[in-house]
């Protein structure tokens, strides 16, 4: 029998070819939603909405990886990222950026300061 190393040859790429395009498939699709701020599209628009925190502070999410803080007579715009249960919130006047673990349960957002070791979350409220 004669084996032909060509077409062996051939075969050995469209093989290789194809696992690396299952993989390639297989690391993507959390990466096919995103929205330019990180994360998938379903991640970012989880906190789309308004959150109280108190009578002064209210965070405003637009869903899309932009968002404004609300703190008395001040505001400040900031963009975020969500990665897992790790939101990423960056000040857009000050370029300050802090990481916050996060717990969402019905109209309840936990945000507790990844910072500090012994961090109380802050419980805000869907308005």
């Amino acid at each position: 029998m004669t084996i032909n190393h060509d077409v062996l040859k051939r075969s050995i790429v469209l093989i290789c070819i194809l696992f690396l395009t299952a993989g390639i498939m297989t690391v993507a699709p959390g990466c096919a939603g995103s929205k330019g701020q990180g994360g998938s599209a379903e991640e970012i628009d989880v906190l789309q909405g308004v959150w109280v925190l108190n009578k002064t502070t209210i965070y405003e999410f637009d869903g899309q990886g932009n968002g404004s803080l609300g703190h008395g007579d001040h505001g400040h715009d900031f963009t975020y990222t969500i990665k897992g249960d790790v939101l990423t919130i960056r000040l857009g006047d000050s370029g300050k950026e802090a990481e916050y673990s996060f717990a969402l349960e019905d109209d309840v957002l936990s945000l507790t300061d990844r910072s500090k070791t012994s961090a109380k979350p802050a419980t805000l409220t869907r308005k």
